[in-house]
Protein backbone atom coordinates (compact mmCIF):
# COMPACT_ATOMS: atom_id res chain seq x y z
CA UNK A 1 0.00 0.00 0.00
CA UNK A 2 1.22 3.83 -0.99
CA UNK A 3 1.32 6.37 2.29
CA UNK A 4 1.37 9.74 2.01
CA UNK A 5 0.77 10.76 6.06
CA UNK A 6 1.85 14.28 6.43
CA UNK A 7 -0.25 17.43 4.24
CA UNK A 8 1.01 21.08 4.78
CA UNK A 9 -3.03 22.37 3.74
CA UNK A 10 -3.75 20.31 7.52
CA UNK A 11 -3.08 22.07 11.19
CA UNK A 12 -0.70 19.89 11.90
CA UNK A 13 -0.02 21.85 15.47
CA UNK A 14 -3.73 20.78 16.55
CA UNK A 15 -2.68 16.78 14.60
CA UNK A 16 0.80 16.99 17.10
CA UNK A 17 -0.86 17.64 19.82
CA UNK A 18 -3.99 15.27 19.99
CA UNK A 19 -0.63 12.79 19.32
CA UNK A 20 0.94 13.96 22.01
CA UNK A 21 -1.84 13.49 24.47
CA UNK A 22 -3.11 10.03 22.99
CA UNK A 23 -6.19 11.41 21.68
CA UNK A 24 -7.96 10.40 18.21
CA UNK A 25 -7.15 11.58 15.10
CA UNK A 26 -8.42 11.54 11.14
CA UNK A 27 -7.45 9.20 8.91
CA UNK A 28 -8.10 9.89 5.07
CA UNK A 29 -6.42 7.79 2.51
CA UNK A 30 -3.44 7.61 4.64
CA UNK A 31 -2.91 11.35 5.46
CA UNK A 32 -3.55 12.18 9.13
CA UNK A 33 -6.12 15.22 9.93
CA UNK A 34 -7.32 17.01 12.93
CA UNK A 35 -10.61 15.60 14.17
CA UNK A 36 -13.10 17.93 15.37
CA UNK A 37 -14.46 15.25 17.37
CA UNK A 38 -11.00 15.36 19.76
CA UNK A 39 -12.49 16.99 22.77
CA UNK A 40 -9.92 19.39 23.54
CA UNK A 41 -10.19 23.06 23.11
CA UNK A 42 -6.82 23.96 23.08
CA UNK A 43 -4.19 22.41 21.37
CA UNK A 44 -0.65 23.31 22.56
CA UNK A 45 2.66 21.98 21.48
CA UNK A 46 4.81 21.69 25.26
CA UNK A 47 8.27 20.61 22.87
CA UNK A 48 10.00 23.72 21.42
CA UNK A 49 11.36 21.35 19.26
CA UNK A 50 8.87 19.59 17.95
CA UNK A 51 7.04 23.06 17.35
CA UNK A 52 10.25 24.04 15.17
CA UNK A 53 10.13 20.43 13.13
CA UNK A 54 7.02 21.25 12.13
CA UNK A 55 8.06 23.74 9.48
CA UNK A 56 10.78 21.58 8.39
CA UNK A 57 8.40 18.61 8.11
CA UNK A 58 8.37 16.84 4.46
CA UNK A 59 5.62 15.22 2.84
CA UNK A 60 6.40 11.78 1.51
CA UNK A 61 5.26 8.52 0.28
CA UNK A 62 5.15 5.33 1.23
CA UNK A 63 5.60 1.88 0.24
CA UNK A 64 4.36 -0.39 2.51
CA UNK A 65 4.12 -4.42 2.46
CA UNK A 66 1.17 -5.32 5.43
CA UNK A 67 0.77 -8.55 7.05
CA UNK A 68 -2.44 -9.13 8.69
CA UNK A 69 -0.73 -11.11 11.24
CA UNK A 70 -3.58 -13.55 12.05
CA UNK A 71 -1.03 -16.41 12.90
CA UNK A 72 1.79 -16.40 15.24
CA UNK A 73 4.66 -14.11 14.21
CA UNK A 74 4.90 -10.57 16.29
CA UNK A 75 2.65 -11.53 18.60
CA UNK A 76 -0.40 -11.79 16.39
CA UNK A 77 -0.61 -8.57 15.72
CA UNK A 78 0.00 -7.27 12.05
CA UNK A 79 3.30 -6.87 10.68
CA UNK A 80 4.59 -3.90 8.50
CA UNK A 81 7.37 -3.19 6.50
CA UNK A 82 8.28 -0.09 4.65
CA UNK A 83 9.91 -1.00 1.56
CA UNK A 84 10.32 2.35 -0.05
CA UNK A 85 12.00 4.95 1.52
CA UNK A 86 13.89 2.40 3.70
CA UNK A 87 12.95 2.60 7.12
CA UNK A 88 15.12 0.21 9.37
CA UNK A 89 17.64 0.50 11.48
CA UNK A 90 20.00 -0.12 9.14
CA UNK A 91 19.13 3.50 7.66
CA UNK A 92 18.28 4.61 11.10
CA UNK A 93 20.72 2.92 14.03
CA UNK A 94 18.67 5.33 16.68
CA UNK A 95 15.50 4.64 15.85
CA UNK A 96 13.24 4.92 18.70
CA UNK A 97 10.44 2.83 17.53
CA UNK A 98 10.92 -0.38 15.16
CA UNK A 99 10.87 -3.91 15.46
CA UNK A 100 14.45 -5.33 15.03
CA UNK A 101 14.16 -8.10 12.54
CA UNK A 102 14.97 -11.44 12.49
CA UNK A 103 15.25 -14.60 10.64
CA UNK A 104 12.48 -17.17 10.98
CA UNK A 105 14.41 -20.77 10.77
CA UNK A 106 11.47 -22.87 10.93
CA UNK A 107 10.20 -20.71 7.99
CA UNK A 108 13.56 -20.37 6.44
CA UNK A 109 12.71 -16.87 6.10
CA UNK A 110 13.64 -13.09 7.08
CA UNK A 111 11.72 -11.38 8.67
CA UNK A 112 13.07 -7.24 7.91
CA UNK A 113 13.01 -4.67 10.87
CA UNK A 114 8.80 -3.43 10.99
CA UNK A 115 7.17 -0.67 12.37
CA UNK A 116 6.33 -0.88 16.44
CA UNK A 117 2.85 -0.30 16.16
CA UNK A 118 0.50 -0.55 19.34
CA UNK A 119 1.04 -2.51 22.00
CA UNK A 120 -0.68 -6.06 22.52
CA UNK A 121 -3.74 -4.80 24.04
CA UNK A 122 -4.61 -3.34 20.78
CA UNK A 123 -7.99 -4.02 19.53
CA UNK A 124 -6.56 -5.06 15.75
CA UNK A 125 -10.17 -6.57 15.17
CA UNK A 126 -10.56 -10.63 14.18
CA UNK A 127 -11.43 -10.97 10.13
CA UNK A 128 -8.84 -9.99 7.91
CA UNK A 129 -10.42 -7.20 6.21
CA UNK A 130 -10.93 -5.27 9.70
CA UNK A 131 -7.15 -6.10 10.73
CA UNK A 132 -5.86 -4.64 7.16
CA UNK A 133 -8.22 -1.36 8.01
CA UNK A 134 -6.79 -0.99 11.56
CA UNK A 135 -3.00 -1.77 10.12
CA UNK A 136 -3.86 0.43 7.84
CA UNK A 137 -4.89 3.39 10.23
CA UNK A 138 -1.96 2.71 12.38
CA UNK A 139 0.74 2.32 10.00
CA UNK A 140 -0.58 6.00 8.69
CA UNK A 141 -0.40 7.49 12.19
CA UNK A 142 3.27 5.78 12.73
CA UNK A 143 4.89 7.47 9.55
CA UNK A 144 3.11 10.89 10.65
CA UNK A 145 5.18 10.57 13.49
CA UNK A 146 8.35 9.12 11.91
CA UNK A 147 8.53 12.23 9.41
CA UNK A 148 8.16 14.83 12.51
CA UNK A 149 10.84 12.50 14.39
CA UNK A 150 13.28 12.93 11.67
CA UNK A 151 12.55 16.54 11.42
CA UNK A 152 13.63 17.04 15.17
CA UNK A 153 16.71 15.65 14.48
CA UNK A 154 17.71 18.50 12.85
CA UNK A 155 17.98 20.18 16.61
CA UNK A 156 18.22 17.03 18.98
CA UNK A 157 20.89 14.40 17.97
CA UNK A 158 17.97 11.66 19.05
CA UNK A 159 15.24 13.74 18.18
CA UNK A 160 11.74 13.55 19.73
CA UNK A 161 9.30 10.87 18.96
CA UNK A 162 5.77 12.25 19.06
CA UNK A 163 3.31 10.56 21.65
CA UNK A 164 3.56 7.26 23.62
CA UNK A 165 6.82 4.93 23.03
CA UNK A 166 8.31 2.01 24.04
CA UNK A 167 11.46 1.81 25.97
CA UNK A 168 14.80 2.38 24.20
CA UNK A 169 16.04 -1.16 23.11
CA UNK A 170 18.81 -2.75 25.79
CA UNK A 171 22.41 -2.72 24.19
CA UNK A 172 23.07 -6.31 23.46
CA UNK A 173 20.35 -6.10 20.72
CA UNK A 174 22.25 -3.99 18.58
CA UNK A 175 26.00 -5.56 17.85
CA UNK A 176 23.86 -8.57 15.37
CA UNK A 177 22.53 -5.91 13.51
CA UNK A 178 24.46 -2.56 13.46
CA UNK A 179 27.05 -2.40 11.04
CA UNK A 180 30.55 -1.38 13.18
CA UNK A 181 31.47 1.10 10.68
CA UNK A 182 27.82 2.85 10.24
CA UNK A 183 26.22 5.51 12.95
CA UNK A 184 26.07 4.77 16.72
CA UNK A 185 22.45 4.20 18.02
CA UNK A 186 23.18 6.77 20.53
CA UNK A 187 22.89 9.71 18.02
CA UNK A 188 26.41 10.67 18.66
CA UNK A 189 27.31 10.83 14.76
CA UNK A 190 30.13 8.79 15.65
CA UNK A 191 30.80 5.36 14.07
CA UNK A 192 29.72 2.57 15.99
CA UNK A 193 32.89 0.62 16.52
CA UNK A 194 34.10 3.78 17.89
CA UNK A 195 31.39 4.41 20.27
CA UNK A 196 29.16 1.80 21.89
CA UNK A 197 29.77 -1.51 20.39
CA UNK A 198 31.99 -2.20 22.89
CA UNK A 199 29.85 -1.86 25.71
CA UNK A 200 27.05 -3.43 23.70
CA UNK A 201 29.24 -7.02 23.36
CA UNK A 202 29.98 -6.93 26.61
CA UNK A 203 26.55 -6.51 27.48
CA UNK A 204 25.55 -9.47 24.82
CA UNK A 205 28.52 -11.73 26.19
CA UNK A 206 26.51 -11.36 29.58
CA UNK A 207 22.94 -12.60 28.16
CA UNK A 208 24.59 -15.57 26.33
CA UNK A 209 26.75 -16.66 29.37
CA UNK A 210 23.51 -16.26 31.53
CA UNK A 211 21.19 -18.03 28.87
CA UNK A 212 23.39 -20.88 28.55
CA UNK A 213 24.62 -21.33 31.77
CA UNK A 214 28.55 -21.06 30.63
CA UNK A 215 31.37 -18.99 32.22
CA UNK A 216 31.78 -15.12 30.86
CA UNK A 217 34.97 -16.51 29.71
CA UNK A 218 33.96 -18.82 27.83
CA UNK A 219 31.52 -16.76 25.72
CA UNK A 220 33.99 -13.74 25.64
CA UNK A 221 36.35 -16.11 23.29
CA UNK A 222 33.82 -16.98 21.30
CA UNK A 223 32.96 -13.37 20.69
CA UNK A 224 36.24 -12.49 19.99
CA UNK A 225 36.22 -12.76 16.39
CA UNK A 226 32.92 -10.73 16.12
CA UNK A 227 34.76 -7.96 18.32
CA UNK A 228 37.96 -8.05 15.93
CA UNK A 229 36.72 -8.57 12.39
CA UNK A 230 33.08 -7.25 12.93
CA UNK A 231 32.75 -5.80 9.56
CA UNK A 232 33.46 -8.85 7.40
CA UNK A 233 31.10 -11.09 10.15
CA UNK A 234 28.33 -7.89 9.89
CA UNK A 235 28.21 -8.61 6.47
CA UNK A 236 27.74 -12.35 6.84
CA UNK A 237 25.35 -12.21 9.62
CA UNK A 238 22.31 -14.00 8.91
CA UNK A 239 20.25 -11.12 10.82
CA UNK A 240 21.35 -8.45 8.40
CA UNK A 241 19.60 -8.20 4.98
CA UNK A 242 21.18 -8.32 1.63
CA UNK A 243 19.90 -6.94 -1.15
CA UNK A 244 19.39 -9.89 -2.96
CA UNK A 245 17.01 -10.66 0.49
CA UNK A 246 15.48 -7.54 0.52
CA UNK A 247 14.61 -7.86 -3.07
CA UNK A 248 13.03 -11.42 -2.43
CA UNK A 249 11.03 -9.79 0.23
CA UNK A 250 9.70 -6.98 -1.64
CA UNK A 251 8.42 -9.61 -4.36
CA UNK A 252 7.03 -12.04 -1.75
CA UNK A 253 5.36 -9.12 0.49
CA UNK A 254 4.11 -6.75 -2.40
Amino acid sequence: MEITPFSSNQDNIQVVSDIMEGKPVDVKGGTIGHLNTCGETEHRISSNIVKKALRKVKPATFLVAVYTGQTEVMGKSPVAVVLEPDISYVKFPDHPHLNMGFYDAKRKFYFPDSLCLAGREHDWGQDEKDRLLEAFCQISIWLYRHLVWVATREYKPKGEWIGPGADPLPGYCYPRHLNPHGECHCGSKKRYKDCHRLQDLQELIKQIAFYENTPIEEVRKRAMPFATNGYTLWRNNVGIPTQIQRDKVKSALL
